[in-house]
């Protein structure tokens, strides 16, 4: 099976006797199944987190630039206050949805809320042969369709 709840009984029926692996895309340590598992393992001794290279980290590689000053967030599946959080800080990098929260409708509400000239990235399967990484002003990004990408947004682009 694959929802969450089949997963944790095989992993608590199974972590003694056999060595398993869980595989997740994405970053382990940010908005992960990794904390769910954590929270419902009733032995946490077995788990191993091997970590690879996180999207934020390959995507501020691929624009040659740094992001200690940005603000790391989710809108993939969840809500959250960009625009609030693009008043107080000028780098905002975000996990996106194929929904609500795509790259062009996060393009959208920018220039509904007075953005329109900070310069917007988006990553779009990073480290696949079919990579696309798009820079452009909100406008720019408004009429293109993304699947689901890391947006870096540059309120001073």
């Amino acid at each position: 099976g694959n929802n969450l709840k089949e997963i944790l009984e095989f992993l608590n029926e199974n972590k003694s006797s056999k060595n398993i692996a869980v595989l997740l895309s994405g970053d382990t340590g940010f908005y992960s199944m990794l904390s769910y598992i954590k929270r419902n393992l009733d032995d946490d001794r077995y788990i191993n987190v091997i970590p690879g290279i996180s999207s934020f980290q390959y995507l501020f590689a691929k624009l040659k630039k740094t992001w200690q000053d940005a603000y790391l967030g989710s809108v993939h599946g969840r809500e959250l206050d960009y625009i609030d959080v693009l008043t107080k800080r000028n780098i905002v990098v975000l996990l996106t949805d194929n929904k609500e929260n795509s790259p062009n409708n996060i393009a959208k509400k920018l220039v509904e809320k007075g953005y329109e000239d900070c310069l917007i990235h988006v990553g779009q399967n990073l480290s696949y042969d079919n990579e696309k990484i798009i820079s452009g002003k909100p406008r720019d990004i408004v009429d293109m369709k993304f699947d689901m990408s890391v947006v870096v947004i540059e309120k001073n682009g």
